[in-house]
């Protein structure tokens, strides 16, 4: 995982427990604001996918219980959304519209990572 963003490279958008993948298409000439393009992120192993490693879902929690590992294929999504992600003071790299000491909003550079949360 990179500390900086490079354009192409692949960006994990960090939420409570959740988390968006996406692909850094621009970073500005200082280096300190990037921006993140929401990827298509499809699910491999639902419960009902038939895989070996498929999830299982029971009644309980906000949604359902969940168990097993999230697997997901990624694509670029050219309509996705864009973040404006921002370098601050302390170093850490945070969607714009978020404080520091705030949980969520922060932003890993280097890798995509898709999860939800369905046991919140």
């Amino acid at each position: 995982m990179s500390s900086n963003p490079t354009v192409g490279e692949g960006a994990t958008l960090n939420y409570w427990s959740d988390r968006d993948a996406g692909t850094v298409v621009r970073v500005s000439p200082s280096g300190k604001t990037a921006y993140v393009r929401r990827d298509r992120a499809t699910l491999l192993n639902g419960a009902n996918s038939g895989e070996p490693d498929a999830l299982k879902m029971s009644p309980g929690g906000f949604c359902a219980h969940v168990e097993g590992v999230q697997r997901y294929a990624y694509e670029p999504n050219p309509k996705g959304r864009l973040y404006k992600v921002t370098l601050r003071a302390n170093g850490e790299w945070r969607q714009v519209g978020t404080k520091a000491g705030e949980r969520g909003g922060t932003v890993t550079f280097g890798v995509r990572s898709e999860f939800y949360d369905y046991n919140r």
